[in-house]
Order: C-alpha cells, then structure tokens, then sequence
C-alpha cells in the first residue's frame, strides 16, 4: 500500500487485503492507520494529518469496488 498525497509520497507498506462482499466502500484498519501515521482529528468531518507534520488535510471522496 502506498499513501500518494498531493505534495508527497510515503514509503511502500506491505498489508493484508481482505475482500468483504457485504461491503463495497475501501476500509483502513486502525492498524494500517497508525502505521502509516495517520492521526483523525476529527472523523466526522474528515479532518487529518500525518503524525510528523502540522498539516490538516481534508478526507477525499471514497473509492469504492464493485
């Protein structure tokens, strides 16, 4: 996995994918979140940012699989 911002790119991850027919909407664990650095600040209204910067960043539209 990789996490591809607008204005930088984080190192490569390894995850485990697991595929839910009864969900069609792409998921992150809390796991993957924090390996990653991502810290929600608030949830509700997709507010973010990365553990090592004082960035806000804004959630984007889901993906979704179908």
């Amino acid at each position: 996995m990789i996490l591809d911002l607008d204005d930088r790119l984080l190192e490569p991850i390894r995850v485990n994918a697991i595929v839910n027919p009864s969900i069609s909407e792409v998921l992150v664990s809390d796991y993957i979140a924090n390996v990653l650095g991502i810290v929600i600040l608030d949830a509700r209204k997709g507010l973010w940012r990365l553990s090592n910067e004082d960035r806000i960043r804004y959630s984007v539209e889901p993906s979704y699989w179908f």
